[in-house]
């Protein structure tokens, strides 16, 4: 688990622990980096580093987690403005995250996927809290249809990266569309 502190100096310990670790990895595997390696590279100590991140994986969960306060910044504003389709909603989605191919690949090599469905999940649920009105259900009912959307837009996510890495964004969603049909759920905060 990571754990920075919300101040200047945790923060730029932490930039300096992620720009480090993305350096590496642009001529090591992920599986053979070592703390060593990436305190030397960010050049900061092994306390600094251990203050801040447990473990090598808690760098991919904390970039992870800030794409999910950007998805936020990018897309809720958009929600904000205009009424959004079905389609627009998997556009944007997949958009944003098609964009992070080698940090998704990364989560999934180091078998954090599960990490990032729930994440998605907790984004999902927290972030987007005008939905179970708009699709006129209860808390059970809002329970059972984040769930099921959040797995199924993670795994198709997962799919594009892993088996189609040149779909974009628009002919995901026209699939996902096609297998499971457009509900023309509008969506505006």
């Amino acid at each position: 688990m990571y754990h920075i502190k919300d101040d200047k100096r945790s923060i730029q310990s932490a930039d300096l622990i992620v720009a480090g670790f993305d350096r590496l990895l642009s001529n090591t595997k992920y599986e053979e980096l070592t703390i060593t390696a990436i305190v030397q590279e960010a050049g900061v100590g092994r306390t600094t580093f251990y203050r801040n991140f447990d473990e090598k994986a808690d760098i991919l969960l904390y970039q992870m987690n800030m794409n999910f306060a950007k998805t936020y910044e990018n897309i809720i504003p958009i929600f904000e403005k205009q009424v959004i389709t079905e389609r627009v909603f998997l556009e944007l989605f997949f958009s944003f995250w098609l964009t992070k191919k080698d940090l998704l690949n990364l989560i999934i090599e180091a078998n954090l996927f599960n990490n990032f469905q729930h994440e998605f999940l907790k984004f999902f649920k927290t972030k987007l809290t005008f939905l179970p009105d708009l699709i006129h259900t209860d808390q059970r009912g809002w329970d059972y249809f984040a769930e099921i959307r959040c797995a199924m837009l993670s795994t198709a996510l997962k799919v594009a990266v892993l088996s189609y890495p040149v779909d974009n964004a628009k002919e995901i969603a026209e699939m996902l569309i096609k297998l499971f049909g457009n509900k023309q759920l509008l969506i505006k905060t």
